[in-house]
């Protein structure tokens, strides 16, 4: 029976997310654009690479499930995709650094989540908000103060 691996599926996902999202800085100013474009061309190449490892077979032990189970499918795919999606509609709503702050702290419980298999405590909560709070500042400090570059901003903030 053939199975399909989750390497080669998340690859082939992160390449169109990629290629899709490229087609949105058509528009944007050359100075606007170059940033997310480095990201944007990044993660093409990393989903290139993670179809290849996919195929090729990588590094695996002989016990270890190679399939696309229900499980891989949604916590490693369904999931992060919703997480994706809400990010996206976030960001037109309330803009981008609130929605940098948001999704952040939501991937960071979400990693917690994955890593402990129990749900995430107060104290995850608050190291989540700190996380976020710090990266969220950085990248106001990088985009807003030292490059001054224009952010997308939502239609409420």
């Amino acid at each position: 029976m053939f199975s399909i691996k989750s390497s080669v599926i998340l690859g082939i996902v992160t390449i169109i997310f990629a290629g899709l999202a490229w087609t949105q800085t058509v528009g944007l100013p050359e100075q606007s654009s170059l940033f997310p474009r480095v990201i944007l061309g990044s993660m093409g190449v990393v989903g290139v690479l993670m179809l290849i490892d996919g195929i090729r077979g990588g590094k695996q032990s002989s016990s270890e499930d190679t399939g696309l189970s229900r499980s891989v499918f949604v916590f490693q795919i369904v999931i992060p995709g919703l997480i994706m999606l809400f990010g996206y509609f976030l960001l037109t709503m309330v803009g981008f650094f609130v929605t940098s702050f948001i999704i952040i702290i939501i991937l960071y419980l979400y990693q917690i989540y994955r890593m402990n298999e129990k749900r995430p405590t107060a104290r995850d909560l608050i190291r989540g908000a700190i996380l976020a709070a710090s990266v969220t500042l950085a990248a106001y400090l990088m985009f807003s103060v030292v490059l001054g570059l224009p952010t997308p901003s939502g239609r409420f903030l």
